[in-house]
């Protein structure tokens, strides 16, 4: 889990001040036990022990743990044996302390102060224990909370897909880009017409009338189509100067029209549900020709002997 090194700072302060004071409490015992040694009774010199023990016991231990990498499981399993300990001793030396009694005139006040002393500094190390007890259990609740709203803040980032802005689809950036069929005019429509059926699909060829001939066709398509281009004001003089010829294909350019115009709205429609074609010719195979069986020379000595022999021509 990821601390901050401010934690980690107050960390090793925390521990440092309580393994100091561990150490401070340890002799303290030490010098008790040698000045009161002779006036205590066997009950009081081994709770004397006990706690000269447990207080060396946390100095070393926090300094071991100041040493290794933090892990909150294990500060915090640390911290309850300590707690346990201290907790024991404190409890158990506040219940002796009121039947207490000093032996000798002499040392009373010193026996007294000593007594005192011992019952504060047992709880001492108990307040300091809670304090980092209560820190490590904040940060570790404030942790899993940051932690699972960044695990759901990328899930919800990971499935949300950002809507493209309008400049991008006029840019034509994206894959389906919006595509508006140009207007037509009846000059153009035929020539369109064409064009789109025969750029994807290719345009099914129809047969020419048997009086029609393709020099003739061709004519007409061109007369019609300049036809249509020319002006309201010229096409009464158009129409008496066409010749005979012209005027028996009209029915032929009229359906072809209808066809074209058929061919154009059907082009037109896939365009639109289609956005974006790509143009493709349609594959034409050639006929692969059968090759020529070439037949092995005959190197037998009759075939020699028949081209040695010289030939009489008349």
């Amino acid at each position: 889990m990821p601390v901050s090194p401010t934690f980690l700072r107050i960390r090793v302060i925390a521990f440092s001040l309580i393994a100091f004071l561990s150490f401070l409490w340890a002799i303290f015992y030490t010098l008790d036990m040698y000045w009161l040694f002779d006036g205590m009774k066997a009950p009081e010199r081994i709770l004397i022990s006990l706690m000269l023990l447990n207080s060396s016991a946390t100095c070393i231990m926090l300094l071991v743990l100041i040493t290794r990498e933090f892990r909150p499981w294990l500060d915090a399993a640390r911290i309850l044996l300590l707690f346990t300990t201290h907790i024991c001793s404190a409890v158990g030396y506040s219940l002796w302390y009121p039947t207490y009694v000093c032996p000798a005139a002499k040392s009373a006040n010193m026996c007294r102060m000593f007594n005192l002393y011992i019952l504060v500094i047992n709880w001492v190390d108990i307040v300091l224990l809670l304090v980092y007890a209560g820190g490590l259990a904040t940060l570790v609740f404030v942790r899993r909370r940051a932690m699972q709203r960044e695990a759901q803040q990328g899930i919800h980032e990971k499935f949300v897909i950002d809507a493209p802005d309008a400049t991008e689809i006029g840019r034509g950036d994206l894959l389906h880009t919006t595509y508006s069929p140009p207007t037509l005019t009846p000059s153009s429509r035929h020539a369109h017409s064409r064009s789109s059926a025969s750029s994807f699909f290719p345009y099914p060829q129809t047969a020419t009338p048997q009086s029609m001939s393709p020099p003739q066709s061709r004519h007409s398509s061109f007369q019609s189509s300049h036809h249509h281009s020319a002006g309201s004001s010229r096409h009464s003089s158009t129409q008496s100067s066409r010749p005979h010829s012209i005027q028996s294909s009209r029915p032929h350019s009229t359906e072809s029209s209808r066809q074209n115009s058929t061919q154009s709205s059907r082009s037109h429609s896939r365009s639109r549900t289609n956005s974006r074609t790509l143009t493709m010719s349609p594959i034409v195979e050639e006929p692969r020709l059968p090759e020529p069986a070439v037949s092995k020379p005959d190197l037998s000595p009759r075939s020699s002997a028949r081209l040695s022999r010289p030939r009489h021509f008349m």
